[in-house]
């Protein structure tokens, strides 16, 4: 017996089989192409220049914030001497006049 070979082997190739796949149309996406890629880029400059200002206020922050090394003892000194150059008076005589008020209650 004779083997027949399967019928879609045979067959002629579909129309669609033949014409070539239609190009994308290189005008048309070339611009948006281009469009997007200014758009990521200026994003990623404006993300830049964002950081580059942040980091050069906080290191300009950090130079001004730093204290002037002084000796604790010297700032204690002047506050001791801040303290006792303070006049109050004479407390006692002042305080006279509330104890005789709290006394007549």
């Amino acid at each position: 017996m004779e083997e027949s070979k399967p019928a879609v082997e045979n067959a002629a190739p579909a129309k669609s089989d033949l014409t070539p796949a239609a190009a994308p149309n290189p005008e048309v996406t070339q611009p948006e192409n281009k469009m997007m890629l200014w758009l990521i880029g200026g994003l990623v400059a404006i993300i830049l220049v964002v950081g580059g200002i942040y980091f050069y206020l906080s290191s300009q922050q950090k130079t001004q914030t730093q204290p002037t090394s002084t000796p604790a003892a010297k700032v204690e000194e002047n506050l001791e001497n801040d303290l006792n150059a303070v006049d109050v008076g004479d407390l006692d005589q002042e305080f006279s006049e509330v104890d005789k008020d709290l006394q007549g209650l």
